[in-house]
């Protein structure tokens, strides 16, 4: 009789592959924005909402692409 149970390989266990996180110099590339002006506008905090929610990683800032597409969704002006 054939076990048609599937084992777990050790690669099964590791998270989704996704995008690589983003620093302050890449957003602002993306926003075509100094970096100089991003910096200072995170330094507002982000309830300020002057950019996408943010994830402080030993002290640095970083930026999920999807949180910064979805937030650019909802900069559009109508």
């Amino acid at each position: 009789m054939v076990n048609t149970a599937t084992s777990s390989s050790p690669a099964s266990h590791e998270p989704p592959a996704r995008e690589p996180l983003l620093d302050l110099r890449a957003l602002a590339t993306w926003l075509s924005l100094s970096e100089h002006t991003v910096r200072k506008w995170a330094s507002k905090g982000p309830e300020s909402g002057l950019l996408p929610p943010m994830l402080r990683i030993n002290g640095q800032l970083r930026f999920r692409p999807d949180d910064v597409r979805t937030w650019l969704e909802h900069q559009e002006v109508r």
